[in-house]
């Protein structure tokens, strides 16, 4: 994991959350984190999430875009490496 500061507006999404936006299978999120790929946190209950701003910069969305022009750019994602 790579040091990350959200917002204070900032949302934490779940694995599921974050697989429907990149269009995988949540197992696949939670591959890509144990590789490094996505950062993430640890809850008290350990279970994995991931903030919203840094999955929107993995997926090249800049912010505050609108929900419409966030699908719009949705289809030039490229999966992390």
């Amino acid at each position: 994991m790579t040091s990350f500061s959200p917002s204070l507006k900032d949302v934490l999404l779940t694995p599921g959350e974050v697989a429907t936006l990149f269009r995988v299978n949540p197992k696949t999120v939670s591959r890509w984190a144990s590789t490094g790929k996505l950062n993430f946190i640890l809850t008290m209950g350990g279970h994995r999430r991931f903030w919203k701003s840094d999955i929107d910069r993995v997926l090249g969305i800049p912010p505050g875009k609108t929900p419409l022009e966030r699908a719009r750019m949705r289809h030039r994602f490229e999966p992390p490496r």
